[in-house]
């Protein structure tokens, strides 16, 4: 099973923005929360949908956990796709955009205009995220 958006995962993402001298220039005007949405993919080990949770602030992670009830419709932004989209944007061979525009990847809450000032953002939030991958190496969580 995959460890993507699980609490390990999340913890490895959460410490990734907190270190990333990249992410927090980008994101030094950012304030907002996200919601990722995977899909049900028994086939790739995901049984059930999965979900995380990020609250922002000005390039510092205040929150960065699998959703707890009601967090999906707190977030500002929400963006909700198949597993393999998710594999593929982790892995590399996707990237946001095209995933979005292409509508591989849907924006289920807020809107495109509200999330083009923080472009540069959200490209280094994926940059961490990718250095994590599917599955998060488990030490120090």
């Amino acid at each position: 099973m995959s460890g993507l958006f699980t609490p390990a995962w999340a913890a490895a993402l959460e410490r990734e923005l907190g270190n990333d001298e990249e992410y927090r220039r980008a994101a030094s005007s950012w304030r907002g929360s996200l919601a990722f949405v995977l899909e049900p993919a028994p086939e790739l080990g995901y049984p059930a949908v999965r979900s995380l949770y990020l609250d922002l602030l000005h390039g510092s992670p205040r929150a960065v956990r699998p959703a707890l009830p009601g967090d999906l419709d707190r977030a500002v932004f929400r963006l909700t796709g198949a597993a393999t989209v998710w594999h593929d944007l982790l892995e590399g061979r996707l990237e946001a955009a095209a995933a979005i525009t292409g509508g591989r990847l849907r924006l289920t809450r807020g809107s495109l205009f509200q999330l083009l000032p923080h472009l540069a953002a959200a490209r280094a939030l994926l940059h961490c995220a990718r250095r994590i991958g599917v599955s998060p190496a488990v030490e120090g969580v």
